[in-house]
C-alpha cells in the first residue's frame, strides 16, 4: 500500500468505525495524516466528533475567518476615516460618530450570531437570545435621543430598524467608495463561507483517510469520491448489500471480519411482503457474504483467505480458552499476563464461572417473548459493589461490562446496578446486549445466562457464535454467572452444546480457571 493511498475505512457498525480510528490516531501520533468522519452526528457519538466533516468544516472556517481578521479591521478602519473625513457627517461629534461606528460593528456581529439560532438546542437558543437582547438596548442607548425611537419586540426586525437608523446617522449621501464596496464584500464571504455544501468537496479531495458505515460511504458526500483501498472491519456483521456498497467505492479492499462469531443482525421493519418485491427474503439476507467468501477461497486454496492468528485483547488465560473452543487452539497472544492483572484480590483466577444452581429460586421468568433471572441480577450485583468496594481502596478504576443474551434481563438489570449512579467512582459499567457488544471489549466482564429450567431449554443460548462473542469481550477478567449444570447439559440440538466445550475446559484448566458455587450472598469488600 502506498503511502500516499486514499483509503474508505467502513465498518456496519459506527461504534467499529469510531474504534478504528481511535486506533490509527493513536498510531500516528504526531504525523499528519488527515481523516474525515463522514455521517449523521447523533449516530457518530461524541468520541469521533473530532474528525467529522462538520467539525472539519468548522475549524476550517474559523482558520480562514482568522486569516481575515486583520483585512476585515484594515477595512473598517480605513471606512472611518473616509466617513470622518466626509462633509455629510461634519455635524456628527467625534465621540458620537465613533461609538455609532462600534454600534454597526456590533450589529454586523449580532446578525452573524442569529443566523446561528436553528442549530442551537433550547437552552442555548434562551441565553443567546437573552444575550442579544441585552445588546441591543445598549446599543439603543448609545444612540442620539432623537434618533432612538420605540424598540421593536423581535430580535431580528429590531437588530434591521437600528442598522437603518444607524447608516441614516452615520452617511445620508456617502458615496459608494471602493473601501465600502471590499468591506461588503468580505462580510459576505465570511458569512457563507464554511457553511454551504460545496465547500466540503476540497474537505474531502485532501484527506487520505474517509472513514464512514457501509452504507453511508455510498451516500452523498461520498459517492463521487475514488479510493485506492477499502478496509472493512467486522465484515462478517454486515449484509450482502452493506458489503457490496463499501466494495465497490475502492479499486482494491482489505475485509476484515469472523465467520466464526454473529451473522448480520437485521432490521425488524424489514418484513417478508417488501422484501420480496426487490427479489429477496430475511434467510437470504441474514446470510455473512463474507462468511461465503472465506469458504469459498478455503475450498478453492486461495491465498488471498488469511486467518489472523495473534490477539491482542485478552489476558492470555482467557484468550486460551477463547482459542481451544472456537478457533482449534490457533490463536497466540501479543499481550503478557502481567499487562492483563485485574488486581482484585479475591478473585483468584482472570476466568470463573459463579454458578447459581444452589441458590433458591434460581430459574428463569419469561416476559413476553424475552426472560430475566432474578438470581443472576441479585449475584451480579453483590459482585459489582464487591468491586467497586475492592477498587476504591485499591486507588484504581476499571471499565466493566456486563451483557447477557435477553432484552428483559437488560431492563432488570438496569434498574437493579443503575450504572450511571453516583455510588459508582471505581467501576464505569454498561450494560449491554452480546449483540450489541460485539467488536466492543472492556477491562472485566460479567456474563449472566440468564437460562435455568427443569427441561434444559438453551433457546439461543445454544448458537456457539453468540458464545464466542460473550466470552471474548474481557481484556483482564471474565465472570460467568449461570446455572453451570443445566448449561453443561441443556438440550441444543443437532449442532451441539456448545457450554459443554467452556465447562469442560474450565474444569481441566484450574490454573486459569474456577468454578465458586454460590449458595450463600456473595461477600462485599
Amino acid at each position: 500500500m502506498k503511502p500516499d493511498a486514499r483509503i474508505l475505512v467502513a465498518s456496519q457498525s459506527n461504534v467499529a468505525v469510531n474504534h478504528i480510528l481511535s486506533r490509527i490516531a493513536e498510531l500516528q501520533g504526531s504525523q499528519g495524516v488527515e481523516i474525515v468522519r463522514v455521517g449523521r452526528a447523533e449516530k457518530i457519538g461524541h468520541g469521533a466528533q473530532v474528525w467529522t466533516l462538520e467539525q472539519r468544516m468548522a475549524d476550517w472556517r474559523t482558520e480562514v475567518l482568522a486569516r481575515t481578521d486583520g483585512v476585515l479591521a484594515q477595512l473598517k478602519e480605513r471606512l472611518r476615516t473616509l466617513r470622518r473625513e466626509h462633509k455629510a457627517n461634519q455635524e456628527l461629534a467625534t465621540n458620537v460618530l465613533d461609538e455609532l461606528l462600534e454600534c454597526q460593528s456590533w450589529l454586523e456581529e449580532l446578525a452573524g450570531e442569529l443566523e446561528e439560532f436553528p442549530h442551537l438546542s433550547g437552552e442555548e437558543r434562551q441565553q443567546k437570545s437573552d444575550a442579544l437582547a441585552e445588546t441591543l438596548v445598549l446599543i439603543r442607548g448609545m444612540l442620539p435621543e432623537a434618533a432612538q425611537g420605540e424598540a421593536l419586540p423581535q430580535l431580528a426586525t429590531e437588530m434591521v430598524r437600528l442598522s437603518q437608523v444607524i447608516a441614516g446617522l452615520l452617511s445620508p449621501a456617502f458615496p459608494d467608495s471602493r473601501e465600502a464596496r471590499q468591506l461588503a464584500l468580505v462580510e459576505r464571504w465570511r458569512k457563507i463561507f464554511g457553511k454551504q455544501e460545496e465547500f466540503a468537496r476540497p474537505i474531502l479531495e485532501r484527506a487520505s483517510i474517509l472513514a464512514a458505515t457501509c452504507l453511508i460511504s455510498g451516500g452523498f458526500y461520498l459517492k463521487n469520491q475514488e479510493f485506492d483501498w477499502a478496509i472493512i472491519d467486522e465484515a462478517g456483521r454486515a449484509t450482502a448489500p452493506e458489503l457490496l456498497v463499501a466494495l465497490v467505492r475502492a479499486r482494491r479492499a482489505i475485509i476484515v471480519g469472523d465467520e466464526r462469531q454473529l451473522p448480520p443482525m437485521l432490521d425488524e421493519d424489514l418484513t417478508t411482503a417488501p422484501l420480496a418485491r426487490l427479489g429477496t427474503t430475511r434467510e437470504e439476507l441474514a446470510e455473512s457474504l463474507f462468511a461465503t467468501l472465506v469458504a469459498q477461497g478455503k475450498d478453492e486454496g486461495l491465498p488471498t483467505v488469511q486467518m489472523l492468528t495473534m490477539q491482542h485483547r485478552m489476558h492470555p488465560a482467557i484468550g486460551q480458552l477463547v482459542s481451544t473452543v472456537f478457533y482449534g487452539g490457533k490463536l497466540t497472544h501479543a499481550v503478557d499476563a502481567r499487562e492483563r492483572e485485574h488486581g482484585l484480590p479475591w478473585l483468584t483466577r482472570p476466568v470463573a464461572w459463579f454458578s447459581t444452581a444452589r441458590l433458591q429460586r434460581h430459574a428463569e421468568t419469561r416476559q413476553g417473548q424475552s426472560y430475566y433471572n432474578r438470581a443472576e441480577i441479585d449475584a451480579i450485583s453483590r459482585l459489582l459493589h464487591r468491586m467497586e468496594y475492592s477498587y476504591r481502596e485499591l486507588g484504581a478504576r476499571r471499565e466493566v461490562a456486563v451483557i447477557t443474551p435477553y432484552n428483559a434481563q437488560i431492563v432488570e438489570l438496569l434498574a437493579e446496578i443503575t450504572p450511571g449512579g453516583l455510588f459508582w467512582q471505581a467501576l464505569s459499567i454498561e450494560v449491554a446486549t452480546i449483540d450489541a457488544f460485539q467488536g466492543r471489549d472492556r477491562d472485566i466482564v460479567l456474563y449472566s445466562t440468564v437460562r435455568s429450567n427443569p427441561q434444559g431449554t438453551l433457546g439461543f443460548l445454544r448458537d456457539r457464535r453468540r458464545l464466542n462473542v460473550a466470552i471474548s469481550r474481557a481484556r483482564e477478567a471474565l465472570l460467568l454467572v449461570g446455572d453451570l449444570p443445566m448449561l453443561e447439559h441443556g438440550r441444543a440440538g443437532r449442532d451441539g452444546n456448545p457450554y459443554q466445550e467452556v465447562i469442560r475446559y474450565v474444569r481441566t484448566h484450574p490454573q486459569d480457571c474456577t468454578i465458586d458455587e454460590l449458595d450463600q450472598e456473595v461477600g462485599r469488600g
